[in-house]
């Protein structure tokens, strides 16, 4: 199926006052978006995924889509939901208590999931809509 930019354009040339349409599994329960003005100014500076998308939305519903687009992109760099043990090698050699390796070391990190991956690359193409880089919008929508 073949879609057109028009098409994929005027897809985005939505209406963002209140309702925001984030791509969500059918087994993931939608999240509230819901955020006092408080808890956006408490977050200027993000520390997770979760942070930047609540602020990038908020900025959205301002019509500040070059700012929002900024903390979609940034957000992206932050921790998401997914935790994961990355282990890395602590002892050269052999184990001092026997073994072929020596010791390990693991650390916790957390990761963007696929959903959030997903709604951050959408969320931006919205953002990308709203300023007419229709390129983007295909773009990060094929991804």
């Amino acid at each position: 199926m073949k879609i057109s930019s028009t098409t994929i354009f005027s897809l985005f040339l939505l209406n963002f006052s209140n309702a925001w349409v984030m791509p969500v599994s059918p087994t993931q329960s939608r999240r509230s978006l819901s955020v006092s003005m408080t808890d956006i100014e408490a977050n200027t500076n993000p520390t997770t995924f979760r942070e930047a998308e609540v602020l990038g939305l908020r900025l959205m519903q301002e019509q500040n889509y070059e700012d929002a687009l900024k903390a979609f992109k940034d957000g992206m760099k932050l921790p998401g939901s997914r935790p994961d043990v990355v282990r890395t090698k602590l002892l050269s050699g052999p184990s001092p208590v026997g073994g072929s390796i020596g010791g390990l070391e693991s650390n916790l990190v957390m990761s963007l999931d696929e959903f959030e991956l997903q709604a951050a690359h959408y969320n931006m193409a919205c953002a990308h809509a709203q300023l007419g880089n229709v390129v983007e919008v295909r773009s990060l929508l094929s991804s």
